[in-house]
Parts: C-alpha cells; sequence; structure tokens
C-alpha cells in the first residue's frame, strides 16, 4: 500500500497549498512580536510567549522567593525540555521529509523566491543593485544594521539561495537529518523514459532544472540533492510539460519504502557505472 505524501496532491494546486503556507507563516512570522505569540521584551528583559510572561525563575531566585534546587528544575523544565522538543520535532519532520520547512514555511526563502520571480518577469535577469536608507539610529544600532544589511543586499543582488544553499545552519541541519534516513521524502525520476527529456522545454533544456530555485538538477540522485527544500516545483512544471505532450510526469515524490526503493536503485546504478 502506498503511503501518503504531499506529491499526491494535484500538481496544478501544488504551488497553491505552498503559497498558502508561505503568505500564512510570513504573516504569524510578522504579527507574532506584536501580538505577543514570540517576543522578547529588550526594556523588560523579558520573553513573551502565547500572549504569556515566560520565566526561568532566575529572578524569583535572586529575590529570594524560590531555593536553588527549584531554579534549577525550572531552568531545566522551562527551557531545555522544551528545547529539546522543538529540536526533536524539527529534525524528526527534516529526517523524513528533508527541507520541508525551507520549501514551504521560512520567510527568507519566500522573499528570495519572490524577488527572483519579479527580477526574472521584469528584467529577465537574476540581479539588481539595493542601496541603504539612512536613520536617526545610535552608532551601535547603525553598525549592526550596515554590517547586516550589506550582508543581504550582496546576497540577494548575487547570490541569492546561496545562503540557503551553504550559509544557513537551520537548512543545513534538516539535510543532515535527511540524507540519514535512507526513507526520507525523495524526488523519484523514471529513469526508463529519460528519453522524454530530450523534448522538455526545448531549446532551454528541461524545464525541471529552469524551475529548481536551488538550481539543483531533481532528476539527480539523492546525494547530488543536499539542498532540496522539497518546494515541488519541479513536480508541476514536469507534470505541466508532459501534459502537453500527452504524457504522463517522470517526477514524482517518494516517502518511505518506496524512497528507499528508489535509492537502492540508485545506488545500484552508481557500482554498475563505476565498473
Amino acid at each position: 500500500m502506498k503511503q501518503s505524501t504531499p506529491g499526491k496532491l494535484a500538481p496544478a494546486r501544488l504551488q497553491q497549498w505552498r503559497l498558502a503556507t508561505q503568505l500564512g507563516f510570513f504573516a504569524l512570522f510578522v504579527l507574532a512580536p506584536a501580538l505577543n505569540l514570540l517576543r522578547f521584551d529588550l526594556t523588560d528583559t523579558q520573553l513573551w510567549f502565547l500572549g504569556q510572561r515566560w520565566s526561568l525563575g532566575i529572578d524569583a531566585l535572586a529575590q529570594g522567593q524560590i531555593s536553588a534546587t527549584d531554579a534549577a528544575l525550572q531552568l531545566v523544565w522551562r527551557a531545555f525540555v522544551p528545547g529539546l522538543l522543538l529540536v526533536a520535532v524539527f529534525l524528526g519532520v527534516a529526517y523524513r521529509y528533508g527541507r520541508l520547512y525551507c520549501g514551504w514555511l521560512c520567510p527568507h526563502f519566500s522573499m528570495v523566491e519572490l524577488l527572483n520571480k519579479l527580477l526574472h518577469r521584469a528584467c529577465g535577469k537574476l540581479s539588481f543593485w539595493g542601496g541603504l536608507v539612512e536613520g536617526t539610529l545610535t552608532p551601535n544600532q547603525s553598525r549592526f544594521l550596515l554590517i547586516v544589511g550589506t550582508v543581504f543586499t550582496l546576497e540577494f543582488a548575487f547570490a541569492r539561495h546561496l545562503f540557503c544553499r551553504f550559509g544557513c545552519a537551520v537548512g543545513l541541519f534538516q539535510s543532515l537529518a535527511w540524507m540519514a534516513n535512507p526513507k526520507g521524502m525523495v524526488v523519484a525520476f523514471a529513469r526508463e523514459r529519460a528519453r522524454e527529456c530530450k523534448t522538455c522545454d526545448a531549446p532551454r533544456g528541461s524545464a525541471c532544472d529552469n524551475a529548481c530555485p536551488m538550481r539543483l538538477n531533481p532528476r539527480n540522485i539523492k546525494r547530488m540533492m543536499f539542498s532540496c527544500v522539497q518546494c515541488g516545483q519541479c513536480l508541476t512544471v514536469c507534470d505541466a510539460t508532459q501534459q502537453d505532450q500527452q504524457r504522463t510526469p517522470t517526477l514524482e515524490w517518494q516517502v518511505g519504502v518506496e524512497a528507499l526503493s528508489e535509492t537502492l536503485r540508485q545506488r545500484q546504478r552508481e557500482q554498475s557505472s563505476s565498473h
């Protein structure tokens, strides 16, 4: 029995669902501080979470209201346990589905992807020059914003997803967890139909290569897809171009036993080609 994956959604609707999750998470990301859903107040040195003050008990210890043992227990229960649970859930999802957070939620990835599309539509290129906005800031704030702004301006102007591929620790740990799982979700390619790719999106090459925001070849083996963000754009364009030629898509998501079978087939092909 086949396991259900996000790839079972109709390819035409796949990107609609992905856009909805990106917009929803971006709105949550922007509104969370204002709504006290997640905010650290620098003035009061107070963390707010889901509208409630989140205390580690350190202030109570300093005022003599609780003992050192109680403070240590609160620190473990309120800081280390939630942190470990969050990391476990995050890496657990990445272990099975890869960099799903990057492709479906990450605000940075969403903004870069939008910028790519706008510039490509406007001028057919993926580069631009940005400027810095002046303001009445303290020297330290100015230095901080200048350094961070310069780095991100250069990244947006020249590298784009280069940061997502090699500089983002969140993405890196997702990729490492995913690569360690042979049953993790992969984009499987019907290699016996590889000849059909020659007529796909000609003369620019295969449509899936051009659609991938990470500049990957989705038909490649898993170890060459380390920075794949599971956005599914390769699946969508593959389905569209193959339908135009009255054929079924050659790419699909596979997870679990099916993904393991795909990994084993890739290894066998590598071994046979090396002999």
